[in-house]
């Protein structure tokens, strides 16, 4: 068990002084973390994103559930669990309070190497999604953003997007080739 693994036990589980001691413990490994991405989210003081977080996981009967669906076995890291988790609320902030926001996209390891992008730690990752969208944007065939960002986001097959789009599959999937390798080349990556 790691000691991640023990502090959320001990959050989720003890007492409110063992409680609070180990979700302080938690913040001190991992604080800097979510206060960055307060600040990519534009909070005026990123470390409400640790308060909006604990308010969260603890929930509002103060059972921690939220807390508690975290599976050290499902092959995240907990650094990348909390991350993921912290990310969407602040997201979701922002997508509240500006349109620039809601058009940020998450990108998991596996969608960034089917697309053929380097996923960096967590910290630098709403950087590198900006980046991508920007790239994206910057694509020439009219489709392309639609296409990328239903095929890797949504996980919609390529015929059904192709159908929706009124466009032969065989056309949406050349479409598709042309769009990776541009989208490479526009993010320095080999093609």
């Amino acid at each position: 068990m790691t000691s991640e693994t023990k502090l959320v036990t001990q959050i989720a589980y003890g007492d409110e002084k063992e409680s609070k001691e180990a979700w302080e413990c938690l913040m001190r490994m991992h604080g800097r973390l979510i206060e960055h991405l307060g600040r990519a989210a534009h909070y005026s003081n990123p470390s409400d994103l640790k308060t909006e977080l604990y308010l969260h996981l603890r929930g509002v009967n103060g059972e921690w559930n939220r807390l508690k669906s975290y599976q050290p076995r499902a092959g995240v890291g907990f650094e990348n669990w909390l991350a993921i988790v912290a990310g969407r609320l602040a997201r979701q902030k922002a997508a509240d309070g500006t349109k620039e926001s809601a058009l940020k996209i998450t990108l998991d390891e596996e969608q960034a190497d089917t697309i053929g992008i380097n996923v960096e730690p967590p910290m630098f990752q709403e950087e590198r999604r900006v980046v991508v969208l920007k790239a994206i944007q910057r694509l020439k065939h009219p489709h392309c953003r639609i296409l990328l960002r239903r095929h890797y986001w949504n996980e919609e097959d390529l015929c059904e997007i192709a159908g929706e789009l009124g466009l032969k599959p065989d056309n949406v999937r050349q479409i598709h080739r042309r769009n990776l390798q541009e989208l490479r080349r526009a993010l320095g990556q080999p093609v």
